[in-house]
């Protein structure tokens, strides 16, 4: 109910003057095309077509989890017997317990396979993620990209003996990569490298 009623505050009206619809059957949004089912899917899409809104987004998160975090502190807490556990047990301990992108994708006739490499993947974004979030709610609002940049190459530790992409590159360059990364995707693709680069809002410097 917090979600719903902050971004429908907070979020909405700017996605709304933004050109983003809302479908009063399906209760999905709409933008140039693309179609989000959920509040949740519309947040994944902001980074994207709306990254001058990170900062509203990453507060709104933030204030959630912490709303959550006091909700879950005084709920009990989901257990599971693993010597008796059944696919029942263990569907319902998932249903209270797993990230909800997880339970999407269990509903999907094509699921995402689980392995090691992807697993690593999602803990590295998660890291990045968390750092873009954490500089994000040390800066004003109408902070400029730059300085938003130069607040992550703050939380930025560089080894010394870490060889470098170029003789010039620093930890600013780090912390554009790292946006860039959290908007596209991780670079182990073609085509996530290719949309970095043709992204017209990363400024390099």
């Amino acid at each position: 109910a917090k979600l719903s009623a902050d971004f429908g505050e907070n979020i909405w009206p700017k996605l709304k003057s933004r050109g983003w619809k809302q479908d009063g059957k399906s209760k999905g949004y709409s933008y140039k095309g693309k179609t989000c089912k959920s509040i949740i899917a519309v947040l994944d899409a902001i980074p994207k077509y709306h990254p001058e809104l990170m900062i509203i987004v990453n507060s709104l998160i933030h204030s959630v989890t912490a709303d959550s975090e006091k909700s879950l502190a005084s709920a009990s807490v989901a257990t599971l017997d693993l010597e008796n556990v059944t696919a029942q047990s263990l569907k319902l301990f998932l249903m209270e317990c797993a990230p909800l992108q997880l339970l999407a994708d269990r509903n999907r006739a094509t699921r995402i396979s689980l392995t090691r490499r992807l697993l690593t993947q999602l803990t590295l974004l998660d890291g990045l993620h968390k750092i873009i979030s954490t500089a994000d709610l040390t800066g004003l609002p109408e902070a400029s990209p730059e300085e938003r940049n130069l607040q992550v190459s703050k939380l930025i530790n560089m080894n010394p003996r870490t060889s470098l992409p170029h003789p010039e590159w620093t930890v600013l360059h780090d912390a554009v990569l790292i946006r860039a990364v959290t908007k596209h995707g991780w670079i182990d693709k073609q085509e996530t490298c290719s949309a970095i680069g043709n992204d017209k809002t990363i400024k390099w410097g």
